[in-house]
C-alpha cells in the first residue's frame, strides 16, 4: 500500500469524528464529484480516505497523479476488490464512526449532520441508514422503512453508505472477502451486525444519490423451527432461494446528425462521450438533405446524466441542436472474474447471467493486449479464451465470482 497526496487529513492533531472511505476502481469521471458532496457537507467534522483500487484506465491514473482535496487522504494499492479496499479504509480510518460512499455516488449536503446526530442521540444504535434516490442506469425513490430483524433477512433494506460505528464495523468481522456473489457486501455485513445483537436505524429522507441494494428474484423458500425456546426472538429460520434480476431503469436516448465533422475526429468524441458517463455510444453513416453523407451519433445516457453528457456532444462535435428520448433499458446481472493465461497475465470475463444459462466473455482490452503479447490473432485469441472461460465456469459450478483461475496455457 502507498499513501500519497493529502490537504488537511494527515492523522496528526485532533482525530476527526467521521472518516468517510471511498473506493475507486476506474470511476476517475465521477470521484471528484463523490468528494465534493462531502465536502459540501453541512457538517464539518470528518476526513476523507480515498483508496485507488489498482485503477488501470487512463483517466482515473491520471486523476491520482496530482489529485489534493481539502481534508483528503489518498491511498493506493494493487487491485484487491471492493470489500478489501472497504475494509483496508476502515483499518486507516481516525473517526468513530465510518462510511463507505462509492465513489459513483453522491451525499446530500445534510447526510452527515442528520446520520451523526441521530447515532450521537442514540448509543444503542449500531448504523443509520437513510433513503436515496437511485441515477445511473435507473431513476427512482429507494425507501424503505425499516432496517431491523428480521426484515433484514428477507431484504436488504439498508443503504451501501450507512453511517456505521467503526466498533460495530469490527466486531461483525468487517467486510467479507470471499463473498462468492459481488454486490451483496452490504447486506451480510448488516446482517452480521444484527445478528451480534446490535441494532440500526433507517431514517426516513433522502440524504443519498446512488445505486440501490442488489435487486434479486426469489425462486424458492422454505422454514423450519428449532427446539429451543430463546428470550427475546423467535427461534425459527426461512430460508429464500433467489437469483439476481435484471435491472430495468429509466434512460435518454441523446441522437444527433453530423455532417461537417471529419470521421477522423469521431472516435475521440466516443472516448469524451464515454467519459462524461455514456452507457453506450453507437455511429453509423446517413444520408442528410441535399443527398449530403453524414454521421448519425446515437448516445444511451443515465437518466440523472443526461444533461451533461448532452453538454459533452455540444463540446466535442459540430452539432448544433440534439433529439431526446425517454426509454427503458433492462440489463442482465453479470460479475467479473479473472482468468490466468500465464504467470503474471490475466484475462477479465464478464459472466452474464441469462434465463437461458450463463454466458462468459472476455474483456476486448485483454483480449488485444494477450493478443500482443503472445504474437497471434485477436480473434484466435477472443474464442480460446471463450471456450477457456465456459469451460472453467461450468467447472467450478458459478464459484468463481471474484476469483483467479489458472488453466493451463495453450499456447
Amino acid at each position: 500500500m502507498q499513501s500519497g497526496g493529502g490537504g488537511e487529513s494527515e492523522r496528526t492533531g485532533s482525530q476527526p469524528t467521521v472518516s468517510v472511505v471511498i473506493p475507486c476502481y476506474n470511476l476517475g469521471a465521477y470521484v471528484n464529484e463523490a468528494v465534493q458532496s462531502v465536502l459540501d457537507q453541512t457538517y464539518g467534522d470528518f476526513e476523507i480516505i480515498l483508496i485507488d483500487d489498482g485503477s488501470t484506465d487512463p483517466v482515473t491514473r491520471n486523476l491520482f497523479t496530482s489529485y489534493v482535496r481539502p481534508k483528503t487522504r489518498i491511498l493506493r494499492t494493487e487491485n484487491q476488490g471492493l470489500a478489501r479496499t472497504r475494509n483496508l479504509g476502515i483499518q486507516e480510518a481516525a473517526g468513530k464512526y465510518v462510511t463507505c460512499l462509492d465513489a459513483d455516488d453522491l451525499f446530500e449536503p445534510a447526510f452527515l449532520e442528520r446520520t451523526v446526530a441521530l447515532l450521537d442521540s442514540d448509543p444503542s444504535a449500531a448504523f443509520a441508514s437513510c433513503w436515496l434516490t437511485a441515477f445511473g442506469d435507473s431513476s427512482f425513490l429507494w425507501n424503505p422503512t425499516t432496517c431491523d430483524f428480521p426484515h433484514l433477512l428477507a431484504e436488504d433494506t439498508v443503504c451501501s453508505a450507512a453511517l456505521m460505528r467503526r466498533e460495530a464495523i469490527l466486531a461483525a468481522g468487517g467486510y467479507d472477502q470471499a463473498m462468492p456473489a459481488a454486490g451483496y457486501e452490504d447486506w451480510d455485513l448488516a446482517i452480521g451486525m444484527v445478528e451480534r445483537g446490535l441494532r440500526g436505524a433507517a431514517l426516513l429522507r433522502v440524504l443519498s444519490r446512488g445505486a440501490p441494494p442488489e435487486r434479486w428474484r426469489a425462486g424458492q423458500s422454505g422454514w423450519g423451527a428449532g427446539t429451543r425456546n430463546p428470550a427475546g426472538y423467535p427461534n425459527a429460520l426461512r430460508l429464500i432461494v433467489a437469483s439476481e434480476a435484471p435491472e430495468a431503469g429509466s434512460v435518454v436516448v441523446l441522437t444527433t446528425d453530423l455532417d461537417d465533422l471529419s470521421p477522423e475526429y469521431l472516435e475521440p468524441l466516443r472516448e469524451a462521450l464515454t467519459a462524461a458517463g455514456a452507457l453506450d455510444v453507437q455511429m453509423w453513416t446517413t444520408q442528410m438533405k441535399k443527398g449530403r453523407i453524414g454521421f448519425r451519433v446515437e448516445v444511451v445516457a443515465p437518466a440523472g446524466r443526461a444533461d451533461g453528457i448532452a453538454d459533452a456532444v455540444f463540446r466535442h462535435s459540430t452539432t448544433a441542436g440534439l433529439r431526446k428520448t425517454s426509454a427503458e433499458r433492462v440489463t442482465l446481472a453479470r460479475r467479473e472474474w479473472t482468468l490466468e493465461t500465464a504467470p503474471g497475465h490475466t484475462v477479465r470475463i464478464k459472466t452474464l447471467d441469462a434465463p437461458g444459462g450463463a454466458r462468459e466473455k472476455p474483456e476486448y482490452d485483454d483480449v488485444v493486449a494477450e493478443a500482443r503479447r503472445t504474437g497471434r490473432p485477436a480473434h484466435t485469441v477472443a474464442k480460446e479464451l471463450h471456450e477457456q472461460a465456459g469451460r472453467h465456469a461450468r467447472a467450478s459450478a458459478g464459484k468463481t465470482a471474484g476469483r483467479t483461475i489458472a488453466p493451463k496455457e495453450t499456447e
